[in-house]
């Protein structure tokens, strides 16, 4: 009549050996699923160290200073070209040349250097308000484009260069094609010039800044 006690005791500890383990196996699932959130966390924080850090890259002041330099030279060039070319339009239609072809790539390369020299223009002057400066950058783009386009006449000879009176270097035919070309070039560089003073003063083009 007393077998039912062990029976019973065995059952027991069956129980409890059963709750047991199963307590086990949830530490264990727990402990694993704990280290796979450390994971994501950690995971989460390098992405997030790595995002905090590329943001802070594009939004340096040096960054943004220089795409909006570049924007500003883009401006300014194509204003360079524009005014420039508007201003020397009325002395280039005077040569006796208008309308060749030599006539019109000469004043397409006009049209360039205009553009190049806005840029140069607006390095060089930056927030100078120093008058000798601006117009010593003029008058070096139109020195420049004057003798580079003077043609010497057919009579002149070389080593050493003879072209007759009045100069022996040059004669009267070359002193007139160049006070043509120089007084058309002084107009369009000094139009430039002009265009861009006048914008700068109004804020709708920015002067380069020193510190950019």
């Amino acid at each position: 009549r007393f077998r039912w006690v062990p029976t019973f005791v065995m059952h027991r500890h069956s129980l409890l050996l059963l709750l047991l383990g199963s307590s086990l196996g949830e530490l264990r699932v727990m402990n694993s699923g704990s280290g796979a959130l450390a994971k994501v966390a950690a995971t989460n924080k390098r992405i997030g160290r790595f995002s905090r850090s590329l943001r802070v890259r594009c939004e340096k002041p040096g960054v943004m200073n220089q795409a909006a330099e570049r924007l500003e030279s883009v401006k300014a060039g194509v204003v360079g070209a524009v005014a420039g070319s508007i201003a020397a339009a009325p002395i280039a239609l005077l040569s006796p040349n208008r309308l060749s072809p030599q006539w019109e790539f000469d004043h397409d390369g006009l049209a360039v250097c205009l553009a190049l020299s806005a840029l140069v223009y607006r390095y060089a002057v930056r927030k100078d308000e120093n008058p000798m400066l601006k117009q010593g950058a003029v008058g070096a783009f139109a020195i420049a484009r004057t003798l580079s386009l003077l043609r010497v006449s057919e009579q002149c000879s070389s080593l050493p260069l003879t072209c007759g009176a009045p100069l022996g270097f040059a004669d009267w035919g070359m002193i007139g094609q160049g006070l043509f070309i120089a007084v058309e070039s002084f107009a369009a560089f000094g139009g430039m010039a002009a265009a861009l003073e006048y914008l700068s003063d109004k804020g709708i083009l920015k002067r380069f800044s020193s510190s950019s």
